[in-house]
């Protein structure tokens, strides 16, 4: 199971496009991709194809085990999973992170999380083997 956290330095730097994209690159090698949107501004889903009026995901239950029926999968086989419509900040990451684990297919999945920009790395189950990326360049759209 490999772990690839992505977070911008603020808003607008296309974190969340480059997520749904790695996501689409990495199944195309016939891997099982799974991309979780950590942001409660972020709109993962809709890269995806989702629906604009989908409005719940993760944050919106108790438990990681609820929240699973708010995975989806795209044409490409991607599996992802909405942030919802709670938008408190102060949501347990480190809690949906590790309940991750559940999913993992095989050793050769991938997990793609895009992070909101206002929440400290350290806040996050980082393991060592895990990859953080800070997105510092503006959208160019």
């Amino acid at each position: 199971m490999k772990r690839v956290f992505l977070k911008g330095i603020k808003g607008g730097t296309g974190t969340t496009s480059i997520v749904a994209n790695l996501a689409c690159a990495l199944r195309k090698s016939n891997v099982p991709v799974y991309a979780i949107d950590l942001d409660p501004k972020g709109d993962l889903g809709l890269h995806f194809g989702l629906a604009w009026e989908h409005q719940l995901g993760w944050s919106d239950y108790p438990n990681f085990a609820s929240a699973c029926e708010q995975f989806h999968q795209d044409n490409d086989g991607v599996k992802f999973l909405p942030y919802g419509s709670r938008s408190n900040l102060g949501l347990d990451f480190s809690s949906i992170i590790e309940s991750c684990q559940q999913l993992n297919d095989s050793d050769d999945s991938w997990f793609l999380f895009d992070c909101p920009a206002h929440v400290d790395v350290h806040r996050y189950s980082l393991n060592e083997d895990d990859i953080f990326l800070e997105i510092i360049n503006c959208d160019a759209i």
